[in-house]
């Protein structure tokens, strides 16, 4: 999608077009509950948009409805310019059993830590 494209695009068309074309995401079937589409390695993702600028070290916080928790094995946040439907930043993708829940809600902070574990693992 180009940047005239992008401009009349919603804010998750732009999260899921940017997993597409950076994490190779094949799009679920319209109206697919629970996930938005799979990843090459056969994971099912679920895609949350956020406004860029919305994260800070208090955390930002999704709201997964039971039909994701049952459904979809990996979490990406991608944060986007709502004026220029430009991602300035992404983060994960994280395994959901990863992720520490409080209620309904999961911390973006929480999901950074997690990542970074992460990578911290496969440096050793």
């Amino acid at each position: 999608m180009n940047k005239t494209d992008r401009s009349n695009a919603s804010v998750p068309d732009v999260a899921e077009d940017w997993a597409q074309k950076h994490l190779g995401l094949a799009k679920a079937r319209p109206g697919e509950r629970g996930f938005d589409g799979t990843l090459p390695n056969g994971r099912k993702l679920q895609v949350k948009s956020k406004k860029a600028g919305a994260h800070s070290d208090g955390g930002t916080y999704v709201i997964l409805s039971k039909k994701t928790l049952e459904l979809a094995d990996d979490l990406l946040m991608v944060f986007v310019d709502y004026k220029t439907r430009e991602v300035v930043d992404t983060i994960g993708p994280v395994a959901i059993t990863e992720l520490e829940e409080r209620g309904r809600q999961y911390y973006v902070t929480d999901i950074r830590a997690s990542v970074r574990r992460a990578a911290q693992e496969e440096g050793k």
